[in-house]
């Protein structure tokens, strides 16, 4: 499944889905998905999930981190760093501008309309992605069951999510439970 893509392409194709990009790394689901799986081919479903997780894990920012894991499984090391630099090339610049005229840019009642919209777009897309990943990753009932135990703990408790993260590897591990 592995194509080789040259550099110049994958800073390209990363810089589209830069300028795409409006939230965070759950709003690129669908995004990554479209431009990547579906359309080219170069990754897989499960190497998006993998990257979305490992992302998750690291330090530093989720999205560049899924990035970067995405464009190294694409092209290696240099397939990463030419991924993140096309991915942050459009909204560097977009903030670049956005600086200088800051306090006349968050007052034009256009700019305030079309935010609204985003981030009502950004709920729906969230929503389906959760659905999706729902599908694609919730395969067994102990599984669902773990999920909902989970969700419903981080929203009562102040547990931090890397507990929960312990606690599902041990299972797994010990339990045998394939999640």
């Amino acid at each position: 499944m592995k194509k080789l893509v040259s550099l110049i392409k994958l800073f390209y194709l990363f810089s589209i889905m830069g300028i795409q990009m409006f939230g965070n790394l759950v709003t690129m689901i669908p995004i990554f998905e479209n431009e990547l799986v579906t359309k080219r081919k170069l990754i897989t479903n499960e190497d998006v999930i993998d990257a979305i997780t490992i992302g998750r894990c690291g330090p530093g920012a989720a999205i560049v981190n899924t990035i970067a894991f995405i464009g190294n499984r694409i092209n290696g090391f240099w397939g990463g760093v030419f991924a993140v630099l096309g991915f942050c090339f459009f909204p560097f610049l977009v903030i670049l501008i956005i600086s200088f005229s800051i306090d006349t840019f968050l007052n034009n009642e256009i700019i305030k309309h079309f935010l609204k919209g985003v981030s009502t777009c950004i709920c729906v897309m969230i929503i389906n992605s959760i659905i999706d990943f729902g599908k694609k990753t919730l395969k067994s009932k102990i599984c669902l069951l773990v999920f909902i135990v989970t969700l419903l703990l981080s929203i009562i408790t102040n547990i931090p999510i890397v507990g929960y993260l312990i606690i599902c590897v041990i299972l797994s591990i010990f339990l045998k439970i394939d999640f």
